[in-house]
């Protein structure tokens, strides 16, 4: 009987969780972006996309994660209005765990275009936040002794001093 519970609360899960249960906005993603009125047409679906991969935990919806991350670099990549440069170095716990870059690209890209006036320095912070929301609660993530370190200044609400140790560009 135990085990007849344990199938059937498996199946319920299962059918939820694959019916159509995900909240991730739909975009265009077959839209052109050839002009700067497209980017300008589709820059609140860009918004929308990346206000759900900035407060959605990683491991939810994946496929419409995939989907939108695809999306967003896309449009970002292309944008004649928006322009983000990256340096790896600044994120060392990217080398233990390579899955947190786009959450970090994310947290700069929606910073980028809620206040496109921002210096680096603010765009890394952005970004730092956004991994560290997505990652707190999450033990296994925790992994390399660079992600304990970020956590541990996040913490200790010491963003500033992170930023000022492995940022060199933030300076």
């Amino acid at each position: 009987m135990k085990y007849k519970i344990l199938l059937v609360t498996a199946m319920v899960l299962g059918f939820l969780n694959s019916s159509g249960q995900c909240a991730a906005p739909e975009v265009s993603l077959h839209s052109k972006l050839e002009t700067n009125e497209d980017y300008i047409e589709s820059q609140k679906e860009v918004e929308k996309a990346l206000d759900w991969l900035c407060t959605n935990p990683l491991e939810v919806c994946i496929s419409e994660r995939e989907q939108l991350n695809s999306f967003v670099m896309v449009w970002m990549s292309g944008s004649p209005e928006y322009t983000l440069s990256f340096e790896p170095s600044c994120a060392p716990f990217l080398k233990a765990d390579p899955d947190l870059l786009f959450p970090m690209i994310h947290g700069m890209s929606r910073e980028l275009l809620k206040r496109p006036q921002q210096n680096k320095k603010q765009l890394y912070r952005a970004g730092y936040q956004t991994v560290w929301k997505l990652t707190e609660s999450k033990p296994r993530k925790l992994k390399s002794a660079e992600l304990k370190a970020f956590h541990k200044a996040m913490r200790r609400d010491n963003l500033d001093e992170y930023l000022q140790e492995y940022c060199p560009i933030c300076k």
